[in-house]
């Protein structure tokens, strides 16, 4: 039997809701476009780029294309019978996981001696949410399109509270402020830190007085 398959990537509203800049929000909506498209790279080559539905490329030529454009972060495809729709599902995460974490190793890199390069990746690697549902497609495509939304909606909806993997008494990133900052240099983690003058011991000092300004993700 077919299936429909829908998949969507975020966090769209953390990208906006971290923003500084309309650059900050450009680079998010960015780079979720191409983890998009890598997914749908994945599936297309799974079950052939004429089952994607949306985007909907002719050929995998024109897919790349839509690509270049950019691809929103929520994908839909026919899955033909015989295959397997949740494993399509689980693939075209970690493809577009796989991207994120390239992305970072090729920006990061050369950088990875001033940054406590494990945890960088760690984070990194917990960036993404990645979510999709599926149901039979049994001849009725409109109906059979408007359940699947409503599934995909409520899986989004049940969010996964998997344990912080990368969390440390290390200061917060002055970036975004949600991540505890990733620059190396200074005291190991979790080390005491002498309190700037003017602050009194044992007080944590403002982010303005960490070693004279901000602290990188």
């Amino acid at each position: 039997m077919e299936h429909l398959l829908a998949i969507a990537l975020g966090p769209v509203q953390e990208f906006i809701a971290t923003a500084r800049r309309t650059r900050d929000l450009y680079a998010g909506s960015r780079l979720l476009s191409e983890a998009a498209a890598r997914a749908a790279k994945a599936l297309a080559r799974e079950v052939g780029a004429k089952n994607l539905i949306f985007p909907a490329p002719e050929d995998e030529a024109g897919l790349e294309r839509l690509a270049g454009a950019g691809i929103p972060n929520v994908l839909l495809v026919r899955v033909p019978e015989g295959k397997d729709p949740r494993g399509l599902g689980e693939q075209a995460l970690g493809a577009a996981r796989d991207y994120l974490r390239e992305r970072a190793e090729e920006v990061l890199g050369p950088r990875r001696d001033l940054l406590f390069w494990r945890e960088a990746l760690a984070q990194v690697e917990d960036l993404l949410e990645g979510y999709y549902a599926y149901l039979p497609l049994e001849g009725d495509y409109p109906r059979a399109r408007e359940r699947l939304m409503a599934l995909l909606a409520a899986r989004k909806n049940t969010r996964d509270f998997a344990p912080v993997s990368w969390g440390s008494p290390a200061y917060k990133s002055s970036l975004d402020g949600a991540r505890e900052s990733r620059k190396g240099g200074g005291p190991p983690q979790g080390a005491a830190r002498p309190a700037p003058r003017g602050v009194p011991r044992g007080a944590r000092p403002p982010q303005a007085l960490v070693e004279g300004g901000a602290r990188l993700p």
